[in-house]
This record gives C-alpha cells, sequence and structure tokens, in this order.
C-alpha cells in the first residue's frame, strides 16, 4: 500500500467493468492538481445531501467525490467499486489530504 500512497495509483485486485470499460488500476495523482474551490464544492454538495461529518475528510463520500474530481470519472463509478477498493480509495485521498512525515 506504501507504493500506491506515494505514486497515487491502485492496483486492482481483479479487473473492474465500469460503463463497457474495464479497469485494472485507478490513477489518483491528479489529486495534486485540485483546488480549494474543490474541496468547497465537494462540502456543499454533502450538505444538499443532508450528510454531516465532524471530520468530513474523513468520510468515504467526501474522499469519492475528491477521487471523482482528480480522475475526471463520474462518483459512480467510485460508488460501485468493491468494497476493498474502496477503502484503498480513500485511504490515498486521506493520506493525501493528511501526509504522514
Amino acid at each position: 500500500m506504501e507504493k500506491e500512497k506515494r505514486d497515487g495509483k491502485i492496483q486492482l485486485s481483479s479487473p473492474y467493468q465500469f460503463e463497457g470499460k474495464t479497469y485494472q488500476e485507478i490513477n489518483l495523482s491528479g489529486l495534486e492538481k485540485l483546488k480549494v474551490s474543490d474541496m468547497i464544492e465537494a462540502e456543499k454538495m454533502l450538505a444538499r445531501q443532508g450528510s454531516y461529518y465532524a471530520v468530513q475528510e474523513a468520510s468515504m463520500e467526501y474522499c469519492c467525490f475528491l477521487a471523482a474530481k482528480a480522475t475526471s470519472l463520474p462518483i459512480e463509478f467510485f460508488e460501485n467499486l468493491p468494497t476493498a477498493e474502496g477503502k484503498e480509495v480513500k485511504n490515498v485521498v486521506r493520506s493525501f489530504l493528511y501526509p504522514q512525515d
């Protein structure tokens, strides 16, 4: 998992089919290009949905939204991932937001 956190790529344990395309990995390196406005947009989306978290960055919804922005994939791509891969996405996003030195 450390390699995945460093380069922003998640190797999927099995091929993932989404909208007629097969994915072997998810490249989250686009997190580096996100802006504060993207984080604000994520917060507004959660509020519109009635989702409230003490630490929004810890929520799966927030992390999936930022992953979608970073990859230009629809949020449904991340919402339909198998649980293990979804947790990896969340871990990579959170590690980006809160890097461990």
